[in-house]
């Protein structure tokens, strides 16, 4: 779908004045210089088309109060339409997008964007002035993010099956209910649904580690805070500047307090995964934890500055830390993934070889009785070998009926359909979480990139 600047009818209204009419705007004087920025820690392409189109959005909105014209409104929604938005610096949003629109940071080579428009003063500051780019870049993060929440559940069952701990952790019952924490519940039931059917939880000889006692706990009340912060970012992204200047020193409060919050909840998160890691392979702790340590800002002044440069510093730091915590978030995860599946492969890998020394006793030992029954039918009278051989025939089919009943039952309890990749008993949706984990994807040679690429919220909205 094609993006079309809106400004058609903020023209009109302009033009027939009145009450609340934005004031016409400005025939641009000398050109207006904006500064380079700097050009390290890009943005990936998702979040840099989600900072262009947030200001679009908001620069758009309000029947023209942001000041923008509509060249540079055009421009912007040009630039998206040809797909020529460059990977901008993650350090100061609001500054890349400025810069891309009045062409000091080029738009991509070859792309077909018309060249930038000269920009007025009135452009210059409400790009400047605009909380859109800080809101877009933002609300793609709570997208990765709480899509990682959801995906980490399913990486705590897989892990729990892998130590064959917490069976009865997994569950909303006495403290939980009356307390009512509605996440929690939430938390625990979708752990136990991916646990069902497991004959492997709570099988370990020692207690089950407050890792995982406290998963439904954490998961539940990381989780609650995200849709909240996903519904502020994008109403400040469709929200009209204030009119005035004087609001603008406070008017990124909302997204301060927002990206905040949900950054806290994501390190959360993070923390957990670690420290489940550390119990599944002790060398990835120290990574999982410089994942999870990523530093928030501040509080400071609670987001009340003193000036529009201050008010946006901060809460463009916050949502960078926002950022940086939904990646470190989907990396703790894959560090615990990785983890659990190499944990299972090798005991799969030692049952394989168990089973195998036993296949071999019980083949050796079926030999055996094989020549001692031929050995005793050779001595046996015509007729009494006769009643020998179909009393054996009878054993052997009745054996045969067990075995196949023996291997129906264990698949049955074992993850359905999945007993190539389930041979341990693992609960039916965590058997088909890690089956689904196991499939080949394009560009990815190894079991870890495999787990990062499932756990890539941000594929499903590259092309956005």
């Amino acid at each position: 779908m094609q993006i079309r600047a809106a400004g058609a009818e903020k023209e009109k209204k302009g033009a027939r004045g009145g009450a609340g009419a934005a004031a016409p705007a400005a025939a641009p004087a000398a050109p207006t210089v904006v500064a380079p920025v700097a050009t390290t820690g890009r943005l990936t392409r998702a979040y840099s088309r989600a900072a262009v189109l947030g200001g679009l959005v908001q620069l758009a909105a309000g029947d023209g109060r942001s000041g923008a014209s509509l060249p540079l409104l055009g421009y912007l929604a040009a630039v998206l339409n040809a797909d020529a938005v460059p990977c901008l610096p993650g350090d100061d949003v609001n500054g890349a997008v400025a810069a891309l629109a009045a062409g000091v940071l080029p738009a991509a080579a070859a792309s077909g964007a018309p060249p930038a428009p000269a920009l007025t003063a009135a452009d210059v500051g409400a790009l400047r002035a605009a909380t859109g780019p800080l809101a877009a870049v933002a609300a793609v993060a709570l997208a990765c993010g709480s899509a990682a929440a959801l995906a980490a559940d399913a990486v705590a069952a897989v892990s729990a099956e892998a130590l064959c701990v917490g069976g009865d952790a997994f569950t909303a019952d006495g403290d939980d209910k009356l307390r009512g924490h509605a996440g929690v519940k939430a938390a625990a039931d979708n752990i136990a649904l991916l646990t069902d059917g497991s004959r492997r939880l709570g099988k370990a000889a020692v207690a089950t580690p407050d890792a995982f006692l406290a998963v439904a706990q954490v998961h539940g009340a990381a989780s609650a805070p995200l849709p909240s912060a996903l519904r502020a970012a994008l109403a400040e992204m469709n929200a009209a500047l204030p009119p005035s200047a004087a609001p603008l020193a406070f008017h990124a409060a909302p997204l301060l307090a927002a990206a905040r919050t949900a950054g806290d909840a994501l390190a959360s998160l993070a923390a957990a995964a670690g420290a489940r890691a550390a119990l599944l392979l002790p060398a990835s702790a120290a990574a999982a934890a410089a994942a999870a340590g990523v530093d928030v800002p501040a509080a400071g002044d609670g987001g009340v500055a003193a000036s529009v440069a201050a008010s946006l510093g901060a809460a463009g730091g916050a949502v960078a830390a926002l950022v940086a915590r939904a990646d470190a978030l989907a990396a703790a995860l894959t560090e615990e993934a990785v983890a659990a599946e190499g944990l299972l492969a090798a005991k799969e890998a030692e049952s394989a070889t168990d089973a195998a020394a036993k296949e071999a006793r019980r083949v050796a030992a079926a030999a055996e009785r094989e020549r001692a029954d031929a050995a005793k039918l050779a001595a046996m009278g015509e007729a009494e070998r006769k009643k020998a051989e179909e009393e054996a025939a009878k054993r052997r089919e009745k054996a045969a009926r067990k075995e196949r009943a023996d291997a129906a039952a264990a698949a049955a309890a074992g993850g359905g359909g999945l007993d190539v990749v389930n041979p341990l008993g693992l609960g039916v949706g965590a058997a088909e979480w890690r089956a689904f984990l196991r499939l080949p994807r394009a560009g990815a040679g190894d079991l870890r990139a495999q787990v990062a690429a499932a756990l890539d919220p941000l594929a499903a909205v590259a092309g956005a």
